[in-house]
């Protein structure tokens, strides 16, 4: 049998019992993912930083 403190530690320990993650902490986070993966995807159009290399030749 447990005693009240090994119930009371079990009880607060997100290790033992993981809290359930909050719809806006996953939201963003995936508009985080969302909003570098476009940044990143720009700089290889025509437009990006492959236009505005040193000597302006491009890829």
């Amino acid at each position: 049998m447990r005693t009240s403190l090994e119930q009371a530690f079990a009880l607060a320990s997100p290790r033992i019992m993981p809290r359930a993650t909050r719809l806006p902490g996953v939201l963003v986070h995936c508009g985080g993912v969302m909003l570098w993966s476009v940044l990143f995807a720009r700089a290889f159009f025509p437009d990006g930083v492959g236009a505005t290399t040193a000597g302006g030749g491009g890829f």
